[in-house]
């Protein structure tokens, strides 16, 4: 009795493929810390500030508020410890539907969701924007010229996100 090769093959690409999605699909990230985000900012130079003053009538909502930036303040990293996940979650969604509006003309985004994260980035008018979730942290870029996006994802591949 003859096999096709890509009869008994098939059944087993197939079972790969979805074995590699379910992985990607279940894939978490470890939450940084304000003290991570600040090592990360002292190691490349960057002023840093507690911003957490700016949400004293938010302390049910956000615990921290740290904002970080190159001393040129060419762009600034915000960084928000939220209560809890789903306050988390909200506070990505309503940012990013903040950056979404800035979709003009020519553009570019991308969005990802893991278990425990959801990012967004988008470029659009010579401007970079990001917003990442993980857990009960936020990462926020506000929209800045697209010539420092290659800084700013240097800053965030080293915090873990």
């Amino acid at each position: 009795m003859k096999h096709s090769i890509a009869k008994t093959k098939a059944p087993a690409l197939v079972l790969a493929i979805l074995m590699a999605v379910l992985l990607l699909t279940g894939c978490t990230k470890t939450p940084a810390t304000t003290s991570d985000f600040l090592t990360v900012a002292e190691n490349k130079g960057y002023l840093s500030n507690d911003v957490m003053s700016q949400f004293s009538g938010y302390s049910d909502t956000v615990k921290e508020a740290t904002v970080a930036a190159p001393a040129s303040i060419a762009f600034k990293l915000e960084f928000y410890v939220l209560a809890d996940e789903t306050k988390a979650k909200d506070f990505f969604e309503t940012n990013r539907q903040t950056l979404e509006a800035n979709k003009t003309g020519v553009y570019s985004s991308s969005s990802v969701n893991g278990k425990n994260y959801q990012s967004f980035s988008l470029t659009a008018g010579g401007q970079y924007m990001f917003i990442e979730r993980v857990g009960t942290t936020v990462l926020f870029v506000s929209p800045t010229d697209s010539a420092n996006k290659d800084e700013i994802e240097a800053f965030i591949k080293e915090l873990g996100y």
